[in-house]
C-alpha cells in the first residue's frame, strides 16, 4: 500500500496541471475548434457496484467515525489523522457513505482528494471498493482544478493487497486504454501505470504514445490528440513507469527540447521493443 504523504505528494503534482477531458483525432481534424468527447456520458459503462459474498477483512477492529472536521482541518492536522486511519478500525457505515459522496462532488475538488486519502489509508476491503467504484464511474472532471482525487484512487489501488480479488490490474487497463477509457489523461495516466506494474503489459503502447505526445514524431505516428494544456505530468508519469518496469534509467525527461524527448521515447520503445521480442 501506498502511505499517505507519498499519495498526498502525487495528488499535490497533479493538482498543478490543468485538466480537461482527453480526445483522440486524426490529423486531418486536428485544426477543428470543437471535438467530441473520447467516451460520452451515454457510452460510458454503469457504474459497478462490488459485492463480495465470503469476503471479509482479517482483522476485527470496532467500527469508528471519520476524524472530526476532516474536510477543512488544517493540512498538518489532516496529516495526523491520516496516520491514525488505519489503527483505529474500520470506518462505520455513515462514514463510508459521506466519503463517497464527497467523492463524487465536483464542487469541492480538496475535499474529494481529502476522501480519496482517507479510504487509502483506510486500506479495507470496502474502501478499495469505493475507490474502484469511482474510476469505474468514469466521470469526467473537465471545470475541476485537477483529478487528483482519481489519481490518488488508482494510485492506491496499484498496490492494493486485494489487487487478485478485486481484478485490478484487469480493469485498470481497460480504464487506461480499454473500449472505453476514463475521459481524463491525468487518470488514464495513472490507471496506465499501475496496470502496467501489476504487469499488465497490453497498456505498454499507450505509456509509449505518451512520450511522443506534443511532438512532431508523435503528430506523425499517432496523429493529432486534442489534450490538457500541460501534458509534462502525464508523459513523465507514463516514462517513469515504462522505465520502473523495464529497470533501466529513465532516457526521457518531459521538460527537454523536442529533439531530446524524441530521442529519449524512442529509446524507452527500444528497449520495451528489445525486453518484449514478440509483442508487437
Amino acid at each position: 500500500m501506498l502511505l499517505p504523504a507519498p499519495l498526498a505528494c502525487l495528488a499535490l503534482l497533479v493538482t498543478t496541471a490543468c485538466v480537461t477531458p482527453l480526445t483522440e483525432v486524426d490529423p486531418v481534424d486536428s485544426d477543428r475548434d470543437t471535438l467530441p468527447s473520447l467516451t460520452s456520458a451515454s457510452e460510458a459503462p454503469e457504474r459497478t457496484t462490488y459485492v463480495f459474498d465470503g469476503l471479509a477483512d482479517t482483522e476485527d477492529l470496532a467500527a469508528t467515525s471519520l476524524p472530526a472536521g476532516w474536510e477543512s482541518s488544517s493540512l498538518l492536522a489532516f496529516e495526523a489523522e491520516l496516520k491514525t486511519v488505519s489503527e483505529l478500525g474500520d470506518f462505520d457505515d455513515a462514514s463510508y457513505q459521506a466519503l463517497q459522496r464527497a467523492l463524487q462532488d465536483d464542487t469541492a475538488p480538496t475535499v474529494a482528494v481529502r476522501a480519496a486519502l482517507l479510504l487509502a489509508a483506510q486500506d479495507s476491503l470496502r474502501a478499495d471498493q469505493l475507490l474502484l467504484e469511482q474510476l469505474e464511474s468514469r466521470q469526467p472532471h473537465p471545470d475541476r482544478p485537477a483529478d487528483a482525487a482519481d489519481v490518488v484512487a488508482a494510485a492506491h489501488l496499484a498496490r492494493s493487497s486485494r489487487a487478485e480479488i478485486l481484478d485490478i490490474p484487469a480493469i485498470l487497463a481497460q480504464l487506461a486504454d480499454g473500449d472505453a477509457p476514463h475521459p481524463d489523461l491525468e487518470v488514464r495516466t495513472e490507471c496506465a501505470r499501475g496496470a502496467l506494474l501489476l504487469g499488465r503489459t497490453e497498456v505498454a503502447p499507450f505509456l509509449l504514445r505518451l512520450t511522443r505526445l506534443d511532438t512532431p514524431l508523435g503528430l506523425a505516428r499517432d496523429g493529432a490528440w486534442h489534450s490538457v494544456a500541460l501534458t509534462t505530468w502525464s508523459r513523465s508519469r507514463a516514462a517513469e513507469a515504462l522505465a520502473e518496469v523495464l529497470g533501466i534509467p529513465c532516457p526521457y525527461r518531459a521538460d527537454a527540447s523536442l529533439a531530446d524527448r524524441e530521442a529519449g521515447a524512442l529509446e524507452l520503445e527500444a528497449a520495451w521493443a528489445a525486453a518484449n521480442p514478440l509483442r508487437e
